[in-house]
């Protein structure tokens, strides 16, 4: 019996079908009505899946379309936006961000985290407060410290 989460012999040949027909610059949608599926969304995850196997050598060959697809819009637009079009240098910069996620050059975004000064009187009320909440009873009266006549007190 086949295994559901598994693609099949000529599941594989449908996905690699759906990859060639990304590569050729056709939407998910027109790939869903060419292949049978019953939406975009059938299309997006075959082509994902096929990019996802280790067996996929049309990834590399995707990224090299994306880019020359994004560097023909960049040069396109890169005299408007040099010419002080905003619109221009919107698109323009949008592709260099793009290139840039495409090849995995961005640097990672820095995280910094600062000390917030801790109340230990509040933390110690807010506690109390959100067990109260969850329906917690504390156990019975704590002992007195100082009290002689009790056995379990630390007065010598």
């Amino acid at each position: 019996m086949a295994m559901p989460d598994r693609a099949q012999p000529d599941e594989r040949v449908k996905h690699r079908k759906a990859l060639q027909l990304r590569l050729e610059g056709k939407t998910y949608a027109e790939i869903a009505d060419e292949l049978g599926y019953a939406d975009e969304s059938g299309a997006f995850r075959a082509v994902e899946s096929i990019l996802s196997r280790v067996e996929s050598s049309g990834a590399a060959q995707l990224r090299k379309v994306e880019t020359l697809r994004l560097e023909a819009l960049f040069h396109a637009w890169w005299p408007a936006a040099i010419a002080g079009d905003e619109k221009a240098a919107g698109v323009v910069l949008r592709c260099h961000d793009r290139l840039a996620k495409l090849h995995g050059l961005p640097m990672p975004e820095r995280l910094v985290l600062a000390q917030l000064p801790f109340d230990k009187e509040q933390a110690a009320i807010d506690i109390t407060e959100t067990m109260a909440a969850l329906g917690y009873v504390p156990p019975v009266t704590p002992i007195e410290e100082d009290d002689p006549d009790n056995p379990w007190s630390n007065i010598e």
